[in-house]
């Protein structure tokens, strides 16, 4: 066993990793790559090995134990977040995730469709939302593996969506509270048997929400803008008039 593997090892089963073999092997493999492209000089292959691993679960959708992660780096926070990030761009894995992706990952596929549904409705109805961050497509998958009665793991859709447990919480509700409001429950999703159903029952809930936001726009293309100049000359005449009356 190489030095950089008996670090790892010695690293996982201090944070109670030493049996996922699967976040070992991505935590390895992240290694690799690290020293193939020889880029990051400044950190010693002990905080590598912690901040190797934290990536393995947040991408296998494992929790971590951050704080004593912390500890074994000898990184303080600011620098070990910004290490973490590095590590991220440099092994590419910052790239936005798919609702695709993120089923394969957590083994719930049977979802996929009505997840890409819900999120493209949310998006529709939520403008500002940013929905390619990871807390949305998360919260999608979740909504319709309740939906359809999926069993999940929920701390792996919080380790995805990068939200502190009460966050998570909140945008959990706020997707269910969306749902119902669509009018999709259970037992609607589970009485919708065919794919085709569920679909022409999205698809009438999306034209609805276009068509809400047609009207949006055009009622804001239809309020006519007074030009400034004829603003002005009609607020001092007014004054004026108003001073002539005093």
């Amino acid at each position: 066993m190489s030095n950089v593997n008996m670090i790892l090892s010695n690293v996982a089963e201090r944070l109670g990793l030493r049996e996922e073999t699967a976040v070992i092997n991505k935590s390895n493999e992240f290694l690799r790559v690290l020293h193939s492209k020889a880029i990051v000089k400044n950190l010693g292959d002990f905080a590598k090995a912690v901040l190797c691993l934290d990536l393995a679960c947040n991408f296998l959708g494992l929790g971590f134990d951050k704080e004593s992660a912390l500890l074994l780096s000898g990184l303080k926070k600011t620098a070990y977040q910004n290490s973490l990030h590095m590590l991220e761009k440099v092994l590419e894995l910052d790239k936005p995730l798919s609702v695709s992706e993120v089923c394969v990952q957590l083994s719930c596929t049977v979802v996929n469709d009505l997840s890409a549904q819900i999120l493209e409705l949310y998006r529709q109805y939520h403008a500002l939302a940013d929905i390619s961050h990871p807390q949305y497509i998360a919260a999608a998958i979740y909504t319709a593996c309740k939906l359809k009665s999926v069993k999940v793991q929920k701390s792996q859709f919080i380790s995805i969506s990068r939200l502190k447990p009460m966050q998570w919480k909140e945008l959990e509700t706020a997707f269910l509270k969306f749902v119902e409001k669509l009018g999709l429950n259970i037992s609607k999703v589970q009485k919708k048997s065919t794919r085709n159903e569920l679909h022409d029952f999205l698809e009438e809930h999306a034209t609805k929400a276009e068509n809400k936001q047609l009207e949006t726009i055009k009622v804001s293309e239809d309020i006519e803008v007074e030009d400034y100049d004829e603003w002005k000359t009609r607020i001092l005449a007014a004054a004026k008039l108003a001073l002539l009356e005093a």
